[in-house]
């Protein structure tokens, strides 16, 4: 580095003297340093004012040559300024020819179709984005070049995703309804995303949604925020969704759910295999599924407002040991009606409103490892509910005497059972005997319907004519409080039943007792189903 030069001058009018440093390795600077003990150097240095004329114009002189060569100085930056801009804009310019002559040898013009339908697969954007974008896949595809127009278009899923979200305003623009139009034509299979919005142009909504059902045929999925005025038209699609497959469905607002009736028009579609419900404003006051135990207890959080639940419990493995892990007590506050297909469900429950209770006790639930009673005592403890109905599937008569014994509040029962034994057991169990004593206080005195279903079918035969004098031995009682009684026979191979039972109450005092016999598997099978608040839609 060559050291700096200083080169001086002396100004004429002032004294002051021009120091100019040079300096190979860097641009020089300029600046005016008066020599102390001139006129200049004193003013600089003080504040006092010129003290004569001379003084002034010395000042005066200085400053105007000052400005002259900053407007010299100024004209070369604009010079040098405008020379930059030039550079830059050609330099811009010769980078973007640079850029297009490098394109023609790139790899994407020799990508073959089947990488670039890939990529453009990838390029969709998410369910949760708003709705017809021109700036987005697919549309954005087809004005890239004819190319990407033509491998875009012969993809029939890059437009199966529908999306039309009334409540963020989205699909109200004149536009978006054409723009589907010529989506669902280039579409094959469809994946319908529509919300719609009770107060914002409902008559719009509907025409659209009119639009989309006609090719309900074609639908996948579809996602579906329902208000009163959509719900009407989806009988319209009844048995015309043999390909869907996903469903979920939503309320927009709570003003949307008032007056609501059943939704029908899915139970019969065949390829359905996937079911969501958000009911964010707890309306829902009936649950029936079939599923693992998780599920279950999800499903009764989000639903604190039920009053009648109908749990079926899977038993594969998984499904099984989980029982043992899930601890958490579920608090169902307005729950009075349960029907459960494994016991071991009860501990996780409190149901302080209670009234009725169904157990169904598969062939395959082991008894001895997992007791029932305990696990509905622990339920009836833990819940302090007066429980007033109690019916059972496939639960031993030793068991439900002890259930009768246990819970005096219990006035409406319903026995269910495959095997002639055990009904019959419960049969004698229930007989008031003749005479006095400790033997003859009849079991569960308070009892106001006895039911009793029979799902045997083959030999030997429930005794009918011993559950009829059961009955007699209850009504004849001097404060008997039985009303009504009813059987139910699946299978009878045996003597023409009706006959049978008819002989029996010619034969007993039951006058004035309200008595159902119903006899065939259909009819006996629907009847039980009701017994454990199942309900049957076809």
């Amino acid at each position: 580095m060559s050291p700096s030069t200083n080169l001086n001058s002396k100004c004429s009018a002032c004294g002051g003297v021009i120091t100019v440093l040079s300096n190979d390795s860097a641009p020089s600077t300029g600046g005016i340093e008066p020599e102390p003990g001139t006129v200049h150097h004193r003013l600089l240095n003080s504040n006092n004012p010129p003290a004569t004329d001379t003084e002034t114009a010395i000042v005066q002189d200085v400053l105007s040559k000052l400005d002259h060569d900053l407007a010299i100085l100024d004209d070369e930056l604009s010079t040098l300024q405008a020379r930059i801009e030039s550079s830059r804009a050609r330099r811009t310019s010769l980078l973007d020819y640079r850029i297009r002559l490098r394109s023609i040898t790139s790899p994407l013009r020799r990508m073959p179709t089947e990488l670039l339908q890939d990529i453009f697969s990838w390029s969709l954007p998410s369910v949760d984005n708003r709705g017809v974008q021109l700036r987005q896949s697919p549309w954005l595809l087809t004005h890239v070049c004819s190319h990407w127009r033509a491998v875009s278009l012969s993809m029939p899923s890059l437009w199966s995703l529908v999306r039309l979200n009334y409540t963020i305003g989205d699909a109200q623009r004149p536009r978006s309804r054409l723009l589907i139009e010529l989506q669902l034509q280039r579409a094959q299979r469809l994946k319908i995303h529509f919300y719609g919005e009770s107060s914002g142009f409902p008559q719009a909504q509907l025409a659209v949604f009119r639009m989309l059902m006609k090719h309900s045929t074609r639908w996948e999925e579809l996602s579906l925020g329902l208000t009163r005025d959509i719900v009407p038209l989806l009988n319209d699609i009844s048995g015309r969704t043999p390909c869907l497959q996903k469903l979920w469905l939503q309320w927009t607002t709570r003003e949307d759910q008032t007056d609501m009736h059943s939704i029908h028009c899915f139970q019969n579609a065949p390829a359905l295999r996937e079911v969501g419900i958000f009911h964010e404003f707890n309306f829902l006051t009936r649950y029936e599924s079939d599923g693992f135990l998780k599920e279950h207890i999800r499903m009764l959080k989000l639903a604190p407002n039920l009053v009648e639940a109908c749990l079926d419990i899977a038993f594969e493995e998984a499904a099984t040991s989980a029982l043992d892990v899930v601890n958490q007590v579920v608090d169902m506050l307005h729950l009075r009606r349960l029907n459960v297909s494994n016991p071991k469900f009860l501990p996780r429950l409190r149901a302080p409103a209670l009234e009725a209770l169904s157990l169904e006790i598969s062939e395959d639930y082991n008894q001895d490892r997992d007791p029932v009673l305990p696990l509905l005592f622990s339920l009836l403890d833990r819940s302090s509910c007066s429980l007033r109905q109690f019916r059972s599937r496939g639960l031993a008569a030793a068991q439900f005497r002890a259930i009768l014994q246990e819970v005096p509040s219990i006035t409406e029962i319903s026995f269910t059972s495959p095997s002639a034994a055990e009904i019959n057991a419960l049969v004698a169990s229930l007989h008031v005997p003749n005479g006095h004593g400790t033997d003859s206080k009849p079991m569960a005195p308070q009892l106001r319907m006895i039911d009793f279903a029979s799902e045997i079918e083959n030999h030997p035969f429930m005794n009918y004519l011993a559950f009829l004098e059961m009955l007699q031995s209850r009504w004849a009682m001097e404060t008997t409080a039985l009303e009504a009684a009813a059987l139910l026979i699946e299978h009878h191979t045996g003597p023409r039943l009706d006959e049978l039972i008819n002989s029996g109450i010619r034969s007993l005092d039951l006058g004035g007792l309200h008595l159902s016999f119903l006899w065939g598997l259909i009819p006996a099978t629907e009847e039980i189903n009701r017994w454990c608040f199942r309900i049957t839609w076809n």
